[in-house]
């Protein structure tokens, strides 16, 4: 799993500790917020490439006083957002939500493929077990058979313990990120991103995703 898939969670919770977002960012997001975030976003990749890296990659970088800020936040006042520190708030808010989701479905992805793996593994001890146990097998390759059942075995043990492994790590993250929900993140937002997902999936395409702390 990529790690980064969980650091907008971060920004989120230092952006809200250092008081970034206040009850008024408490309004839910609408779908023509989404549209001007996603034309802002995309007018940023065309216009001003390295200047968006930066803000995706370091909350804190210093972009007002950069040559070309202008250019910057004109593509942000083009797409319909405000100013600058309003893109800011609802770029950690959308790359947040959207990296939840995206890191909810590699695991479920990797849940399946797992879960997939292993019946294919259960399905060749199966088949090794018959050609040992047929009369007809060869001493020979009834020895090769065994061989390639046990480390089937232990490969689906492996397998087996790496993704509980991983799993508890992942499930230990989302718990923290769930609490999130009600204090920075509203469903009604959760809900407009996820309607917008593949929109949101065609700007972020081609860039850092918003990574805001890292």
């Amino acid at each position: 799993m990529k790690i980064r898939n969980f650091l907008p969670i971060v920004s989120v919770l230092f952006l809200a500790s250092c008081g970034v977002f206040t009850d008024k960012d408490k309004k839910c997001l609408t779908d023509n917020d989404i549209a001007s975030y996603i034309k802002a976003y995309k007018n940023m990749k065309e216009k001003a490439p390295s200047m968006l890296e930066q803000v995706n990659k370091d909350k804190d970088a210093d972009v007002k006083g950069k040559e070309g800020f202008a250019t910057f936040e004109g593509a942000i006042k083009d797409g319909g957002i405000a100013d600058y520190p309003t893109f800011v708030k609802m770029n950690a808010k959308i790359g947040a939500i959207f990296s939840v989701m995206q890191a909810n479905s590699f695991m479920e992805d990797m849940g399946t493929m797992t879960e997939d793996g292993m019946k294919t593994m259960d399905n060749s001890v199966k088949t090794f077990d018959s050609l040992i146990n047929d009369p007809n097998t060869p001493e020979d390759a009834k020895a090769e058979y065994r061989k390639a059942k046990e480390e089937t075995q232990q490969g689906k043990k492996d397998v087996g313990e790496n993704w509980e492994k991983n799993k508890k790590w992942a499930d230990l993250v989302m718990e923290k990120v769930n609490k999130i929900t009600g204090i920075i993140v509203d469903q009604c937002d959760i809900d407009m991103v996820k309607k917008h997902e593949k929109e949101i999936m065609e700007a972020y395409t081609g860039i850092t995703p918003p990574v805001a702390e890292k």
